[in-house]
């Protein structure tokens, strides 16, 4: 176990391993408070990003020094995990997912937590549909309204009874606003959006993804703390 330099002492961080459903080893850092964890999240990134992109490393320093276990991965075809751009599409995200549920139910986790972002987005709202999770982070949420591949999201999202936040940016350039206030509306109680002003898809301007990488944090400690 390694640990993670620059960050609290109360962060350990090791690099782990597990196959997902068509035998690709998926790779991921798995990061684990001192104590026993209050609760496990699992973040999601989109279609061609990787578990390094700032936004979830930022969430991962909230959330674990607070007593959270954090696992973030590579989706197959993507970063240091087995496969090609084949397999950048929603029905092998979502296998990606359950690979990863399956993964952390050696450490008998009491509550868990998902986070995803855009096309990671839509695998952790149609999983949430048919699991045990106790909260959702949402960013960029994609429906049908932006492509046919995302028609079910909404059914999905109908479907949930855990709390859900929803964060999209005003100036999202990939995924259009409308899909945001749309996912919203579907959504059961207890739910919150929070649009991002000035903010593109991927949240770039540091100030404004730290302002809203700690609302994000707040929302996992307040439901599954």
């Amino acid at each position: 176990m390694l640990f993670m330099q620059g960050l609290p002492s109360c962060i350990n961080e090791k690099k782990v391993f597990f196959k997902n459903k068509r035998g690709q080893k998926l790779t991921g850092i798995l990061e684990l408070p001192v104590a026993i964890p209050k609760a496990f999240v699992i973040y999601v990134h989109g279609r061609v990003s990787t578990k390094q992109t700032q936004k979830v490393v930022e969430l991962a320093k909230f959330l674990v020094p607070k007593g959270f276990a954090f696992l973030r991965f590579d989706c197959s075809g993507c970063g240091e995990s087995e496969g090609s751009e084949k397999d950048l599409n929603l029905k092998n995200r979502i296998e990606d997912l359950e690979s990863a549920l399956f993964f952390i139910k050696q450490f008998n986790p009491q509550k868990i937590g998902l986070c995803g972002n855009s096309l990671g987005a839509a695998v952790v709202l149609t999983v949430a549909a048919n699991a045990n999770i106790d909260c959702v982070v949402s960013f960029g949420t994609p429906t049908n309204s932006h492509k046919a591949e995302y028609k079910n999201v909404l059914n999905s999202i109908k479907k949930i009874n855990c709390p859900i936040l929803f964060i999209h940016s005003e100036l999202d350039e990939e995924i259009p606003l409308l899909c945001g206030k749309e996912a919203f509306k579907d959504a059961n109680e207890p739910k919150r959006i929070i649009f991002v002003k000035d903010a593109n898809h991927r949240i770039s301007d540091s100030t404004i993804r730290t302002k809203v990488i700690k609302n994000a944090a707040i929302w996992f400690k307040k439901w599954l703390a």
